[in-house]
């Protein structure tokens, strides 16, 4: 079962990588990107800090600019404009964002 599940969850994080490149080839050239962002907190910790993400954004707390694709948070999504699937337990200004949002509150 375990076996499955962790299967099942690289095969949609491989996916989302593979979809977003396509954004990424069509992103602006001015502006700096990456297919993966890693951040523990806002302002103290984000692998790379100012970057748009075309991918995955996940933490703790995640924040920044523009994410397409998945961002997901343990505990708060701080990020402004998410074009994709965005989950956390608490979502900060979800007004600019467009696609599945799941959240309690």
């Amino acid at each position: 079962m375990k076996k499955k599940i962790f299967i099942a969850l690289a095969s949609c994080f491989c996916l989302i990588v593979l979809l977003s490149s396509k954004a990424l080839a069509a992103g602006e050239k001015n502006e700096s990107c990456s297919p993966v962002k890693f951040s523990l907190w806002p302002g103290i910790w984000g692998i790379p800090s100012d970057s748009n993400i075309y991918g995955v954004n996940f933490g703790l707390v995640t924040f920044g600019k523009k994410v397409n694709g998945a961002d997901m948070a343990l505990f708060l999504s701080q990020t402004e404009t998410v074009k994709g699937l965005r989950m956390s337990i608490t979502n900060f200004d979800s007004k600019k964002s467009k696609g599945l949002e799941l959240a309690l509150c």
